[in-house]
């Protein structure tokens, strides 16, 4: 009897644990799925900066690059692509500051998605960058 009930027990686990059970996402088929895919950045994105150049999290990049395709990128994550002066540059501009602001300009940057609690953050709200889209993953930020 006892084995019948670990049987029973493992298999209304399993029921629950499914992927029907999630909430649907429009990006990613069902919420939870994917670790580390931010969907609602990337549908802001696609109605915010079509065909506009995007700065983002480099893990992030491959992601949005799929999700938001029409977008021109600053890096992504095949970074044997990238000479070492980008990761420099991309560095620079993840500090955050006044540098970054500058680099950000200097490369016609439309806009930025970061994570909230990234320095970059800061610097842009103080830089007078508009907040378009905002939720627990991130934040996208449009050129003001």
């Amino acid at each position: 009897r006892l084995n019948a009930v670990v049987a029973i027990a493992l298999g209304a686990l399993i029921v629950v644990a499914l992927p029907w059970w999630r909430p649907a996402d429009p990006l990613t088929g069902r919420q939870g799925l994917l670790s580390y895919a931010p969907s609602g950045l990337a549908q802001a994105l696609r109605h915010a900066a079509p065909g506009g150049r995007v700065f983002t999290q480099q893990t992030w990049a491959s992601w949005l690059e799929w999700a938001a395709p029409d977008a021109r990128y600053f890096v992504d994550s095949r970074f044997e692509l990238f000479p070492g002066s980008v990761f420099t540059l991309y560095g620079v501009i993840a500090q955050g500051g006044d540098a970054a602001v500058a680099q950000l300009e200097g490369l016609s940057v439309d806009a930025v998605i970061v994570a909230p609690d990234a320095p970059l953050v800061a610097t842009l709200d103080g830089a007078g960058w508009r907040r378009t889209y905002e939720d627990a993953t991130g934040a996208l930020f449009a050129r003001p």
